[in-house]
C-alpha cells in the first residue's frame, strides 16, 4: 500500500490525497512563501486540513479590499436619549416595556428638544394619554446626552412625526375628552356620542344636578333620571301612542277597531365575547347564527317609536322562549297591552301564538309551510305579504341601533354584559327622544292598504292557467324583446308600476336587473308569444349566472293603466314550481313602457 506525505504538512495520508497542480491558485499561494514540509512539484501531495487553509485563503484574496471610510460631515449634534430596546429609557427596567410610539416621541422634541430613536422603549406607568408624564420628563432631561446624528435619519423621523400629526392632529389638549373644552365642536361631539352639542347637554341636563367625582356613576344616574322618561312600557301613555304614532297602514291591515294598537315585537342579536366559563359559553351560542351572542326583546310602534327593549337572555333561546320569559318574570308585559290589541311578530313566535292570544291579543305572524308542500299557495304567500309589509320596521329598528352605537355593533365584551341591559335602554331611549321616525303615514297609504286586502284574498287565475295547460313544459320560440313584438302592451306610467307591486323596493332593485341584461348599451330580454295576451318571457336570475326565471304576463290589449294587466307568475327552476318575484316582474313591466 502506497503512503502519502503532505507537502505542507508532512502528516501521512490514508486516503486519497489532494493534487497540487501548475497554474492554479493553490499553487501561487504555496509559492508566495509558506513554510513547506516538501518541495512543490506537480502532482505533489496534501491533506484535508491543508486544503481548507488553502482555500480561505483564495476566498480572502477573492474579497474586495474596503477602502478606509470617508469622513461623513452630514452630521447634527443634539440631546437625544441612548438607543435601547431591552432597557426603560426613563429608569432602566428591563420588564413591562413597551415601544414609545411616534406621537409620544414628538411631543418630548417639541417641547424638552429632546430626540427619542425609533423603537426606544419605556414602561407604561411613565405616559399618559400618550404623553410622558412631569416626573418621567424629569428623568429623561437627566439621561440626555449629546448624540451625533445623520441627517438622514433625522428626516426620516421627522416625516414620522408629521405623517402621524396629519392623520390625528392634537386639536384637543389632555385629557382628550374634555367636554368642556371649547375646542370641541359640534362635529366632535357627534363622532364621539351620535349626538350634536345640544343634544349631549340636553341629557347632560339630568343627571349633572347628581353628579360626583366618580364617573363610574354616570351609568345609574342616566338609568334612573333620563330613561324613564322615554324608554319603558309606562314612559307613555296609550292616548299618546294613538294620537302620535300609529300608522294607517297598519291600523287597516290589522282590523284595529277604535283604540285598539299594533305593536312589533321582535328579538335583536348583539354579538359577546366566547366565555371561558363553559356554561355560559353553551347558553350564549346560538346555532342560527353560528357565534356567541345576547338577545333582547325589542317592542315598538308601527312607526319604529320604541315602546321598550326587556328580556336580556342567552343566544339559544328562541323568541318565543324570550316571551314567555318576559310574562314569568314580570306582569308588565302582560299588562302593557289590552284586548283587540295587535302583535305583529315573525315566524320565531310560533310556539308562544296561543299564550299571546289568551292575553287577548290578535297575533299576525307569516304564515307556515303546510305539512307535505314546499312552496307556499297563493293566499298564504299574500297574507304573509301582509305581515311584511308592516314588519320591515322592527328590523330597521335594530339596523338604527347599532349603526348609532357602535358598541353595539361590535363584538361586546363580557365585562359588560351585567350592565348591558342598562346600555341598551340609554341607547333606545336616545333614538326615541332624538331622532325621527322611521314611517309616517303618506296619502295613498289607506288606499294601499285597502288594496293589500282586497288582493290577498284573490287566487291567482294565470297560475292555474299555466299549470294546466302545462306551459311550462311546452316548445318555446324565443325572439328578442321589441316594441313592436308588444305594441299592444297596456300603457303604465310610474304610478301604475307601484300599484302593481305596491311599494318602492321593486323600484330600487329594476337598475340592477336591468344592468344583467345590458349588452352593448342594448337591454335584451327573450320572450315567446305564448297566446293572444299572454307572453312568457325569459330573464336572468340575479344568483346563478346559469338559471333563468320564466315569467308569464297576462293582459287586455291596448289598455291604459294597471287594470290592463290581469295577472303575472314567475316560475323558478327546472320544475313547475311558482313563486312571486314582484322584482322580476316590475324590471320586466318598467322595459316594456
Amino acid at each position: 500500500m502506497v503512503v502519502f506525505t503532505c507537502i505542507v504538512c508532512g502528516r501521512e495520508l490514508n486516503g486519497k490525497p489532494y493534487r497540487l497542480h501548475r497554474n492554479t491558485e493553490v499553487w501561487d499561494i504555496l509559492d508566495q512563501g509558506m513554510d513547506l514540509m516538501h518541495p512543490m512539484v506537480e502532482n505533489a501531495p496534501y491533506c484535508n486540513c491543508c486544503y481548507e487553509k488553502l482555500r480561505r485563503r483564495i476566498r480572502a484574496r477573492q474579497r474586495p479590499i474596503q477602502q478606509d471610510p470617508v469622513p461623513n460631515n452630514d452630521e447634527l449634534a443634539i440631546g437625544a436619549i441612548p438607543t435601547s430596546q431591552q432597557l426603560c429609557c426613563v429608569c432602566g427596567k428591563t420588564t413591562g416595556r413597551r415601544v414609545i410610539s411616534t406621537v409620544t416621541a414628538a411631543v418630548v422634541w417639541a417641547e424638552k428638544n429632546i430626540y427619542i430613536p425609533t423603537n426606544n422603549r419605556t414602561c407604561a406607568e411613565h405616559v399618559s394619554n400618550d404623553v410622558f408624564t412631569p416626573y418621567a420628563l424629569d428623568l429623561l432631561m437627566e439621561r440626555c446626552v449629546i448624540k451625533t446624528i445623520k441627517h438622514s435619519d433625522m428626516l426620516s423621523r421627522v416625516q414620522d412625526f408629521l405623517k402621524t400629526y396629519i392623520k390625528s392632529p392634537p386639536r384637543i389638549s389632555s385629557p382628550p375628552l374634555d367636554f368642556d373644552s371649547p375646542l370641541l365642536t359640534n362635529s366632535d361631539y357627534e363622532c364621539y356620542t351620535s349626538l350634536t352639542k345640544e343634544q349631549f347637554d340636553f341629557i347632560l341636563s339630568f343627571i349633572s344636578p347628581y353628579m360626583r367625582d366618580s364617573q363610574n356613576r354616570v351609568l345609574d344616574l342616566l338609568t334612573e333620571h333620563y330613561v324613564p322618561r322615554y324608554h319603558g312600557f309606562g314612559h307613555i301613555t296609550r292616548q299618546e301612542l294613538i294620537e302620535n304614532h300609529r300608522t294607517q297602514l297598519s291600523t287597516t291591515l290589522c282590523d284595529l277597531l277604535e283604540g285598539g294598537i299594533a305593536f312589533i315585537a321582535d328579538g335583536a342579536y348583539l354579538e359577546c365575547e366566547s366565555s371561558s366559563n363553559y356554561a355560559v359559553q353553551r347558553d350564549t351560542y346560538s346555532g342560527q347564527k353560528h357565534y356567541n351572542l345576547v338577545k333582547p326583546m325589542i317592542t315598538c310602534m308601527p312607526d319604529g317609536y320604541i315602546i321598550a327593549a326587556k328580556g336580556l337572555c342567552h343566544g339559544r333561546n328562541n323568541d318565543a322562549s324570550i316571551i314567555k320569559y318576559m310574562l314569568d318574570e314580570s306582569s308588565e308585559f302582560s299588562d302593557f297591552f289590552q284586548e283587540n290589541d295587535a302583535l305583529i311578530v315573525d315566524r320565531g313566535f310560533q310556539d308562544c301564538v296561543a299564550l299571546l292570544e289568551e292575553l287577548g291579543l290578535n297575533v299576525h305572524m307569516p304564515c307556515l309551510m303546510r305539512p307535505g308542500t314546499t312552496q307556499f299557495s297563493s293566499e298564504d304567500a299574500n297574507l304573509s305579504r301582509l305581515v311584511t309589509k308592516m314588519r320591515w320596521v322592527i328590523e330597521s329598528v335594530n339596523g338604527r341601533l347599532k349603526n348609532r352605537f357602535k358598541f353595539l355593533r361590535n363584538r361586546i365584551p363580557n365585562l359588560y354584559l351585567n350592565s348591558l341591559l342598562q346600555i341598551l335602554h340609554v341607547a333606545c331611549a336616545i333614538l326615541n327622544c332624538f331622532f325621527v321616525p322611521l314611517e309616517r303615514d303618506k296619502d295613498g297609504d289607506l288606499e294601499l292598504a285597502n288594496m293589500m286586502k282586497e288582493r290577498a284574498g284573490l287566487a291567482n287565475l294565470l297560475q292555474e292557467r299555466v299549470e294546466r295547460e302545462r306551459y311550462r313544459l311546452q316548445r318555446a320560440v324565443w325572439t328578442d324583446l321589441t316594441s313592436e313584438e308588444i305594441a299592444d302592451f297596456p300603457v303604465l306610467s310610474e304610478n301604475d308600476l307601484r300599484s302593481i307591486t305596491l311599494g318602492i323596493y321593486q323600484i330600487k332593485q329594476t337598475r340592477s336587473y336591468v344592468a344583467i341584461h345590458t349588452s352593448n348599451n342594448e337591454y335584451k330580454l327573450q320572450v315567446h308569444r305564448q297566446d293572444a295576451g299572454l307572453i312568457h318571457v325569459k330573464i336572468e336570475s340575479r344568483f346563478r349566472a346559469n338559471k333563468v326565471h320564466h315569467l308569464w304576463i297576462d293582459y287586455w290589449p291596448n289598455q291604459i293603466g294597471y287594470g290592463g294587466i290581469r295577472g303575472t307568475i314567475v316560475s323558478c327552476g327546472n320544475f313547475p314550481r311558482f313563486s312571486y318575484n314582484t322584482n322580476v316582474r316590475y324590471g320586466v313591466l318598467r322595459f316594456m313602457n
